[in-house]
């Protein structure tokens, strides 16, 4: 009986955890949905990040097809072509069409980190 009680117990604790994270070696692996987890930058005059929450959360699917989609609350906020140029297994660029933009890429620890405007964006893969 304890063994049963045990283990509901931990089901229930791996279903309430959420979305599996995939580790990620390679921005050859980029293709696929990343969550967002943190922006941080300089706000005002101090070092700042802002985290995701479960009122404040978004996405970016990279699709194989070269199509970028970026998600805020499951809506659609940005989607055009992009492109991705790698330096290394860590670095590189992502070239988006509409409008044109250059974004730096790194890849650490399976966090893809996207500079955009003086921020970093952190996001890691679920899909």
């Amino acid at each position: 009986m304890k063994f049963y009680s045990l283990f509901i117990a931990g089901m229930i604790f791996l279903s309430a955890c959420g979305e599996k994270i995939i580790d990620v070696y390679s921005l050859e692996e980029l293709p696929g949905t990343w969550r967002w987890e943190s922006t941080c930058g300089m706000f005002d005059t101090s070092y700042t990040c802002i985290n995701a929450s479960k009122t404040n959360y978004a996405t970016i699917e990279f699709g194989k097809n070269g199509l970028y989609t970026e998600k805020r609350m499951d809506t659609i906020f940005h989607q055009t072509e992009y492109q991705l140029v790698i330096i290394d297994d860590m670095m590189g660029s992502l070239v988006l069409a509409d409008p044109p933009e250059n974004r730096p890429l790194t890849l650490i620890n399976s966090r893809l980190i996207i500079q955009r405007n003086g921020f970093e964006d952190n996001f890691v893969k679920i899909k």
